[in-house]
C-alpha cells in the first residue's frame, strides 16, 4: 500500500484507510482506525487521502483479478465434468447455460476491447 499518494498522508490515515478496506461501514472503520467518523468523512474530502485510498483499492482489485484469473481453468474443467457426468440433467442443463453465459460474455469483452483500441488508436493518430 506504499506509493507516492500516500507518501502525503499521515499514519493515522493510513490506518483509517485499511479500516475503510475491512470494516462495512464508515462509522466502524472509523472506530477502528481510533479516530471520530466526521474527521473520516472529512478526509474523504481531501484529494490526497482519496488518491491514497483509491490506490488501496486498486491494488486489492489487482489481487482478485489476478486470482480470479489463475482459479478459470479450474472453473472451466468442473463445468466441463459437470456438463459431461453430472446425474442430473438439471444439473448439466444449468452448467451448459453457465457456460454458454460465460462464453458470450467474453466475447462481448474481447469485442468492446477491439473497439476500443480501434478508437484510441485512430485518436493518437488524429493527434500526430
Amino acid at each position: 500500500m506504499q506509493d507516492n499518494s500516500e507518501s502525503s498522508i499521515t499514519t493515522k490515515q493510513q490506518k483509517a484507510i485499511a479500516a475503510l478496506l475491512s470494516e462495512r461501514t464508515a462509522g466502524k472503520a472509523a472506530k477502528a482506525a481510533g479516530i471520530a467518523e466526521r474527521t473520516l468523512y472529512t478526509w474523504l474530502n481531501e484529494p490526497n487521502f482519496k488518491a491514497a485510498l483509491r490506490s488501496a483499492e486498486k491494488s486489492i482489485l489487482d489481487d482478485v483479478t489476478r486470482r480470479l484469473s489463475a482459479g478459470q481453468g479450474l472453473a472451466l474443467d468442473t463445468l466441463t465434468k459437470l456438463i459431461q457426468s453430472a446425474r442430473h440433467e438439471s444439473t448439466k442443463l444449468r452448467a451448459a447455460v453457465s457456460w454458454l453465459e460465460l462464453s458470450l460474455k467474453f466475447r462481448d469483452m474481447q469485442d468492446i476491447e477491439d473497439r476500443l483500441s480501434k478508437l484510441e488508436a485512430a485518436l493518437h493518430d488524429n493527434k500526430k
